[in-house]
């Protein structure tokens, strides 16, 4: 009777001590279910993103990051509300960044171009498109 009472506390512990340690690990971050395409307008210089389907992005805690030949510049979550005029990308929201108004970037043809679309808080890439510019 003792020993099946030892065996009782032991396994208890055991699990007690489990569910301690695995309870302190953060939950993976939420991925999105949303379909983006992106374009390139070369002669005006400038890049649209948009929103193809899938459920909408909370932008508050979004970046856009803009990678023109190895140079890296991100378009904030501030600048994307104001393009939208909403906190929220919903289907059919095209975001159009002016990449030599805004960075002084000049897109070529033949220019390597990739897109992040990055969650600020967990540092998740939610999307990446690679593109070349469209004549």
């Amino acid at each position: 009777m003792g020993e099946a009472l030892l065996t009782g506390i032991v396994v208890l512990m055991l699990g007690a001590m489990g569910l301690f340690i695995f309870s302190n690990f953060e939950s993976p971050p939420k991925s999105s279910n949303s379909d983006l395409d992106c374009w390139i307008n070369t002669s005006s210089e400038t890049l649209y993103i948009r929103h193809c389907g899938g459920e909408n992005l909370d932008v508050r805690d979004m970046d856009i990051v803009v990678n023109i030949r190895g140079d890296k510049r991100t378009y904030i979550s501030e600048n994307i509300s104001a393009v939208l005029g909403d906190s929220h990308w919903e289907l059919g929201d095209i975001i159009e960044i002016n990449t030599t108004g805004t960075w002084g970037s000049q897109i070529s043809e033949g220019d390597s171009v990739e897109v992040y679309i990055v969650d600020k808080l967990s540092k998740h890439v939610i999307q990446k498109i690679s593109l070349s510019p469209a004549l």
